[in-house]
């Protein structure tokens, strides 16, 4: 199911209740002023009562460690490092959370003539010709448009008005979706640091709206997902924000890991993923992909779970409650979606390998990996056929069924099956040797920690895909 950004953009600009008469402008500020004032003298401060409980006041407490945005108004959105969008981003047609607008690229060799304004292809040239004039060499627009961004990116840190100037002088009929991605981020951005945050967060609404699979989109949604970040997160009623938030922050990542980001911020993201995530899929905040259910009389978890085609654990993870201490009239969360795995082997890049999933398109977790080295973990799409929880194995070498507690069974506490590339036999486990995470001494399978692939298992589907990438 794709992730819906234009309702969830309109669900986060809605409007807030308009104030009225002057016992709402000037008593009700005073009233509430007073009640900070004694909060601070008397040094108490805690929630009760709704969703919030006492064990996720230290998730609330990281989320306002973390509320400082990654996009400021000092400097580019990266650090000291430069804008990573100049001109020579990669279309990002691959990334699964949406349908990519099937908009036609211009041809590459499409030309301006050197001198030329705008982004137009070479006109008038039979007419200089005519004229006895000599037509000078074509420029491809790629290398201009490429050439374009390098200088107005520089001019964006040191006069963002004129940046401005020359995006908007830039004609954008004859760039492709992703050039014009690019320019209204970049449009949003001068605004940003021209104070002008109502103008910014217009255009990057725009831009995610109109064009989210592209860089210029998911760098919008970033410059959004921070703003809201750091105004909602950790505040106990605008928990209905959070999942508004995170959603934004998963096509920001994608199924790409965002290959257009550096990794520090990557990482930055992932934190507040983590710790948004906490309370949406693995706590009491609401979410879109979750149900409620009332506990009939004799109903058990596990027919519950079975109903909602879950697992118990994590309905017990979720409303923090023992599987077989449930009674008539509990309201219990229940969270819904397919879940899809990714697993990076990473073997060309340096790093090590990892496994991601999702839930519905939105990112998860991230779990370091074990596989094989080379082709024994072959890249492809698989498919989960068969759960296990404390599974017995068989040594290949021997033929030996080993049961889950012998010493030489190296499956660890769960064992997911999965079936596809012609190959048989792999699967995604636990382990007994956790010094071989994250490394290449698997025999095939993708071996995670005992805590990771329970927390997996409990919402992982028989006929869950599994892509493989190098």
């Amino acid at each position: 199911m794709a992730i819906k950004y234009q309702e969830i953009l309109r669900q986060m600009n809605r409007p807030s209740r308009r104030r009225k008469g002057y016992f709402s402008r000037f008593v009700v500020p005073a009233v509430l002023l007073a009640g900070c004032v004694l909060l601070l003298y008397t040094g108490h401060q805690k929630f009760s009562g709704g969703y919030l409980v006492s064990k996720y006041e230290s998730a609330l407490n990281l989320l306002h460690s973390f509320s400082a945005g990654l996009v400021g108004k000092e400097g580019p959105p990266f650090g000291e490092k430069e804008i990573p969008f100049s001109g020579e981003e990669k279309m990002a047609a691959d990334n699964p959370l949406v349908v990519v607008e099937k908009i036609g690229r211009r041809d590459e060799t499409a030309t301006i003539l050197p001198g030329e304004t705008g982004m137009l292809p070479s006109r008038g040239a039979d007419s200089i010709r005519q004229a006895g004039g000599t037509v000078p060499e074509p420029v491809p627009v790629r290398s201009r448009y490429m050439e374009e961004m390098r200088e107005i990116d520089q001019l964006l840190r040191s006069n963002p008005g004129e940046a401005r100037r020359r995006l908007e002088n830039m004609v954008t009929g004859v760039l492709s979706g992703e050039e014009e991605a690019g320019i209204n981020y970049r449009l949003g951005y001068a605004a940003r640091m021209l104070g002008e945050e109502e103008k910014a967060g217009k255009y990057w609404r725009g831009t995610v709206e109109k064009w989210p699979a592209f860089p210029g989109g998911r760098l919008s949604a970033l410059a959004i997902a921070d703003a809201w970040y750091g105004r909602y997160a950790g505040t106990r009623a605008e928990m209905s924000r959070w999942d508004e938030i995170q959603a934004l922050y998963s096509l920001v990542i994608g199924r790409d890991d965002a290959p257009f980001l550096p990794e520090e911020m990557k990482t930055g993201i992932k934190t507040r993923l983590n710790i948004l995530n906490d309370a949406i899929f693995f706590g009491p905040a609401p979410t879109r992909l979750a149900r409620y259910h009332k506990v009939e009389s004799g109903e058990m978890l596990g027919s519950i779970a079975s109903r909602y085609r879950t697992d118990y654990e994590s309905i017990a993870r979720i409303n923090d409650i023992h599987p077989n201490r449930i009674h008539a009239g509990m309201d219990l969360k229940v969270m819904t979606g397919e879940v899809a795995i990714v697993v990076r082997k990473n073997e060309k890049t340096g790093k090590t390998p990892v496994l991601a999933w999702f839930l519905d398109d939105r990112w998860v977790r991230e779990y370091p990996a074990c596989v094989g080295e080379g082709a024994k973990t072959p890249a492809g799409t698989y498919t989960l056929t068969l759960k296990e929880r404390d599974p017995s194995w068989t040594n290949p070498l021997n033929g030996q069924l080993l049961p889950n507690n012998h010493p030489e069974n190296i499956l660890g506490s769960r064992w997911m099956a999965m079936k596809g590339m012609n190959v048989t036999g792999l699967g995604i486990h636990g382990t007994t040797v956790d010094d071989s995470i994250p490394g290449y001494t698997s025999a095939g399978c993708i071996r995670l920690y005992n805590r990771d692939v329970e927390e997996l298992f409990s919402y992982a589907r028989v006929g869950a895909k599994v892509t493989v990438t190098e």
